[in-house]
């Protein structure tokens, strides 16, 4: 069974026309979602909403062709076209792509002044990480 966990509406703040929540407001168990008659939609939470037992991680590393470790390189995953997230190399050249529902990914590596570089068919298991999808990037000529 579902349970949620909602902000009761006497808890609403209502400056500039427009309801907000109080985020101090006490949370309330609702057993029955029927008995809801409205939500106020906070996408930065709803977007990223998955089975936490069914996310994964694909890690690795990005660096030149000497193996100089480069800090900043856009690194995005795409599941077909659509991109699922994105993030950057920290200084050691590491990253980390978190969160991710099991399946098969895309992950694009972009740097000003570098070749893109694309790693097709990255293979996500539940609760597992993909470690060692490296990009060796590439100066523009």
């Amino acid at each position: 069974m579902l349970k949620f966990c909602l902000r009761r509406p006497d808890f609403l703040r209502h400056g500039s026309g427009v309801p907000s929540l109080d985020k101090k407001a006490p949370l309330r168990l609702i057993e029955d979602p029927s008995t809801i008659e409205w939500f106020l939609f906070q996408p930065s939470v709803a977007m990223r909403l998955i089975n936490i037992l069914d996310a994964g991680a694909i890690t690795g590393l990005a660096t030149d062709p000497d193996g100089n470790l480069l800090s900043d390189v856009a690194v995005t995953a795409f599941a077909g076209d659509d991109e699922v997230t994105s993030t950057a190399t920290a200084e050691d050249g590491t990253y980390e792509l978190g969160n991710l529902p099991t399946g098969d990914y895309t992950v694009e590596f972009s740097l000003a002044g570098y070749e893109d570089v694309s790693i097709a068919d990255v293979a996500l298991t539940a609760g597992e990480m993909t470690a060692g999808v490296d990009a060796v990037m590439m100066l523009t000529p």
